[in-house]
């Protein structure tokens, strides 16, 4: 057990957010609206699992999801 689980929808739903083109804000607006109750830590630490995938299914996707974490940050 981790000691902060992570959504699973949350994680499905921001691969494929990030495999569209959005912008990384509309991409917050969306899963925020989706998940109103997902604290912006959660998001980030969804994002940060999916950047961390050892066996990514989509190398490009890990890729978009670094750079949301980073924009994240700022």
């Amino acid at each position: 057990m981790t000691p902060f689980p992570i959504n699973p929808h949350l994680i499905q739903d921001l691969e494929h957010y990030a495999a569209s083109s959005i912008e990384d804000d509309l991409l917050l607006t969306k899963v925020r609206a989706q998940y109103p109750k997902a604290s912006l830590a959660e998001i980030r630490r969804a994002a940060l699992y999916i950047t961390t995938d050892p066996f990514p299914a989509n190398a490009a996707v890990a890729a978009r999801m670094s750079r949301f974490v980073r924009s994240l940050g700022q």
